[in-house]
């Protein structure tokens, strides 16, 4: 490990998040599936702390839950829960997005449509950016995403704007 340390080192192929220019704005999306059960490794994961926005889907975050158990130092938290469960355990989607830049007045804000979850952000340096995070649940057709999507699109912004999307075979957009 000393020769590791002193002579040789391990050049990566790749530039990490956290080395990553500052004047960016960085934003990260990952299923976390159960967030909840992550949290800790999260908050010391030196990639998501470099961050500026964080969107976390299937966090499977309880409504009895408070934001003192999710928060995370120098974020907001903005939780899209899910109402229901599908039994006694916790219920499956959410999504939870962690800001610590200054974000437009009345974002995020959660709009779900069809059983898909859609939390819609802009931030205040670049009020025409729309980042919006969506989690589908896989028994729901990739045909229902596009038309909840283009319903969104059409009712929250831009609606003089031709959106397009093209469905790759593997279901990806």
């Amino acid at each position: 490990m000393e020769i590791l340390r002193t002579e040789k080192s391990l050049n990566l192929c790749f530039k990490p998040l956290y080395m990553l220019d500052q004047s960016d704005l960085k934003v990260c999306y990952l299923n976390a599936r159960s967030l909840h059960k992550h949290i800790e490794d999260v908050r010391k994961d030196i990639n998501y702390s470099s961050m500026d926005i964080v969107i976390f889907t299937e966090t499977r975050f309880n409504s009895s839950d408070t934001d003192d158990i999710y928060n995370i130092d120098g974020y907001r938290l903005f939780r899209n829960d899910v109402s229901q469960g599908t039994g006694p355990g916790r219920p499956y989607g959410g999504t939870a997005v962690y800001s610590r830049v200054p974000l437009k007045e009345g974002y995020p804000y959660a709009h779900n449509v069809n059983g898909i979850e859609f939390t819609i952000i802009k931030t205040e340096s670049n009020p025409h950016l729309n980042i919006i995070g969506i989690y589908r649940s896989p028994s729901i057709a990739i045909s229902r995403l596009l038309s909840s999507l283009r319903s969104v699109l059409d009712e929250d912004y831009n609606s003089h704007y031709n959106w397009r999307f093209q469905c790759q075979v593997d279901g990806r957009i």
